[in-house]
């Protein structure tokens, strides 16, 4: 999934995700792999590689990967 534009996940999403602005992992999503952003806000579950320039991880979210 490719975006200009601000995406907020609060189920399961399981592919790619590239965004030029902001993704926020809800406290109920999933996401199931490579997350490349400009900022990245995890209150939930990513599995798989982060690319981001800023990584803000509250205390209920969780990586299982690689954070660049």
């Amino acid at each position: 999934m490719n975006l200009a534009c601000n995406l907020y996940v609060d189920g399961v999403f399981e592919g790619v995700i590239k965004s030029n602005k902001e993704v926020n992992i809800g406290k109920q999503g999933h996401v199931k792999g490579d997350v490349s952003t400009k900022r990245l806000v995890v209150q939930g579950y990513i599995e798989g590689s982060v690319n981001a320039t800023r990584v803000e991880i509250k205390a209920n979210g969780r990586v299982n990967g690689t954070i660049e």
